[in-house]
């Protein structure tokens, strides 16, 4: 294309995004929310359109001049976004308080529920908010709870957190920083962890800081109304798939674990164990996988067929766990890249199923371990299209159904056992063997666990 029909593509762009600008800033001035939200999405469009013009111009100052005017793009959408409410469903948080009489003069003493109290602060939910939803004033809220010694992390041990865990996911910001020192049982003010960020990954920051994705909505009425499951398979070349599910309204990891297989009866066992510990939900949304009939006949047996319990439809439609497919893919990458190498130098033998078997036995423990401690994470996390609420405050305090309150079903005991009684005669000679060199193989890392995959299918 000729350099100045490209040059006459460039000013028209520039020129309607400069429009855009001013009329934001006019909404902005006006006060007039709805208007200026519908300006900043367009903005967030016009701007990936920019980016990818930008990216495939020569070095000219036309070039320059756009780069300038998406910077500035940048910052004008950052800035007006935290000015525009979200819409969401995000609940009123429950607080219940108890008034003793003593027959004295004066206001009659409060309780509260103390219980209550620590898993908000726990879940990193404001003194202010929690005052407001017991209907007293901070100060009442403080004096009734008395100074609360919770542990905290040193600037050194802040840095080093950040550095394992930008290790383990290289793209994590300061809302998941802060979800795994929650879901250690630390508190850290936001301030400190920014500023640690900032000496760790400070283009990293920079960069996050000017992609903000604007998500489309998606209502669900409340807690197990409905979950959204599916099966990952990033792994599957090694034989190895990760089961999940999240609940659709606040969110949380309902289950999430990786098997040797996709049957029916692990899909079925990881299920039926959540439902003890949350109950049953009352729709349950995945694709056509036949590794989901399993879940299928539990929910028909439960809710009936006339209430439509499980539904199928395109993978496009199960947002939720798409979307949480997304961060989990950045495990599965990282164990993907290392089964590679080791197929690149020729210690791992796809065709070999006695190599398979020891791949399994090494490695399925700690990547468990690693969508265990990122599970916690993603529970314990804010999320800004909720208000800036983790999920599993979401779950606790939203409205459930009636017919959902107390539905947790103690004889269903088909869950978590396991575990060998699936093994042939052959596996269950190489997993002896295996448990004679290494009897807990969930102790080791990553790194550890290559050399202990070599030991065994080396014989040695």
């Amino acid at each position: 294309m000729d350099a100045e029909v490209i040059n006459g593509q460039c000013r028209e762009l520039a020129i309607r995004i400069i429009s855009k600008l001013d009329l934001g800033a006019q909404f902005a001035r006006q006060d007039d929310r709805a208007a200026l939200s519908a300006c900043l999405q367009s903005l967030n469009e016009r701007g990936e359109e920019l980016q990818s013009v930008i990216s495939n111009l020569p070095e000219t100052e036309l070039k320059e001049s756009l780069i300038q005017l998406y910077e500035y793009l940048l910052e004008f959408v950052v800035f007006y976004e935290e000015t525009v409410p979200v819409e969401t469903d995000t609940p009123q948080l429950q607080g219940s308080v108890s008034v003793t009489r003593n027959g004295m003069c004066g206001r009659p003493s409060i309780t509260l529920d103390n219980e209550l109290i620590n898993y908000y602060i726990q879940n990193g939910v404001s003194k202010q908010k929690i005052a407001d939803s017991f209907g007293i004033s901070r100060s009442t809220l403080q004096r009734k709870i008395g100074p609360r010694n919770i542990p905290t992390l040193s600037d050194e041990d802040l840095q080093n957190m950040i550095v394992r865990m930008k290790d383990e996911d290289p793209h994590c910001g300061q809302p998941y920083i802060s979800g795994e020192i929650r879901a250690l049982g630390f508190y850290v003010p936001r301030s400190r962890v920014r500023k640690q960020l900032r000496i760790v990954d400070p283009v990293g920051t920079v960069r996050r800081r000017r992609v903000i994705t604007r998500r489309r909505r998606y209502r669900v009425k409340g807690p197990n109304y409905i979950w959204n499951m599916d099966a990952n398979e990033k792994l599957q070349p090694f034989a190895m798939y990760i089961h999940g599910a999240v609940d659709g309204y606040s969110r949380k990891v309902m289950y999430l674990k990786i098997s040797r297989d996709k049957k029916a009866s692990t899909v079925k066992k990881a299920f039926k164990a959540a439902t003890q510990r949350f109950g049953w939900p009352k729709r349950v949304r995945s694709d056509k996988g036949l590794e989901n009939t399993g879940v299928a006949r539990c929910m028909l047996e439960r809710r009936g067929p006339e209430t439509r319990p499980f539904i199928t439809g395109r993978s496009v439609h199960n947002v939720r766990i798409e979307r949480f497919w997304k961060e989990v893919n950045k495990i599965t990458l990282r164990f993907k890249v290392l089964f590679e190498n080791l197929e690149s130098i020729e210690a791992l033998n796809l065709d070999e199923d006695e190599q398979v078997f020891y791949l399994h036995y090494t490695f399925i423990p700690v990547i468990q371990k690693f969508l265990d401690r990122f599970a916690s994470r993603w529970n314990a996390h804010k999320i800004r299209t909720a208000n800036y609420t983790a999920p599993n405050v979401l779950y606790r305090c939203g409205k459930k159904a009636p017919d959902l309150e107390e539905d947790l079903d103690p004889s269903d005991s088909d869950s978590d056992t396991d575990d060998n009684t699936d093994l042939n005669e052959t596996e269950q000679i190489w997993h002896e063997r295996a448990e004679m060199f290494f009897p807990n193989p969930e102790n080791f890392d990553e790194y550890e666990s290559v050399q202990n995959f070599i030991t065994l299918s080396r014989n040695e």
